[in-house]
């Protein structure tokens, strides 16, 4: 899979590249650490948890992806959205930071988007799940989240709840984005 896009996480930052045209990567001088690694694109998604890093060299691994879910240009999935990227932080600390759409759309700023509730859940469950609402701007920020890997779920009533299939991660020298497109229950250019 050539040009896909590849991330490795740790608790301190976020690296990211692209395959060359035979599929192939590599991450050079890497602190000693744990990191987990993630290769997605277009509903294609390949991981691997726990990588260990030591003083020496891992050598080669093998990242094989899987078809989860189409996002663009067909939908199955009843217009759930959801995307996410990595800012270097400006602040101290690690942050979430959104923004969120309903569609048939919701002007701003409203109370409707005031109610979509975001939780997120840790993988490793010794941290503890953090939720917040949207303001009515459609925007969220949330500081000095736990660093580690979260899945994300949004919901509203009326509107289909969003849970990607992919996994978010928190680290403490990046801000990560994320942003959610939600659509309202039978609406007939979604769902029929």
């Amino acid at each position: 899979m050539p040009q896909m896009p590849v991330s490795l996480y740790s608790a301190d930052r976020v690296v990211q590249l692209e395959t060359d045209a035979a599929g192939r990567f590599e991450f050079t001088h890497l602190p000693p650490g744990s990191y987990d690694l993630e290769a997605s694109y277009l509903g294609a998604v390949g991981t691997i948890y726990g990588i260990r890093i030591e003083d020496k060299d891992v050598g080669p691994l093998t990242l094989e992806a899987r078809i989860v879910e189409i996002w663009f240009p067909t939908d199955w999935n009843c217009g759930r959205h959801f995307w996410s990227y990595y800012e270097r932080n400006t602040s101290v600390g690690s942050r979430v930071s959104g923004t969120l759409v309903l569609y048939p759309d919701a002007p701003a700023p409203s109370k409707l988007l005031a109610k979509v509730r975001v939780d997120l859940a840790p993988a490793d469950h010794r941290l503890r799940r953090v939720s917040a609402h949207f303001d009515e701007n459609g925007e969220l920020d949330l500081a000095n989240v736990p660093p580690g890997r979260y899945s994300v779920v949004a919901s509203q009533r009326g509107y289909w709840k969003v849970r990607p299939v992919t996994s978010i991660w928190v680290t403490r020298r990046d801000t990560t984005v994320i942003k959610i497109l939600m659509n309202k229950h039978g609406h007939p250019l979604i769902c029929e």
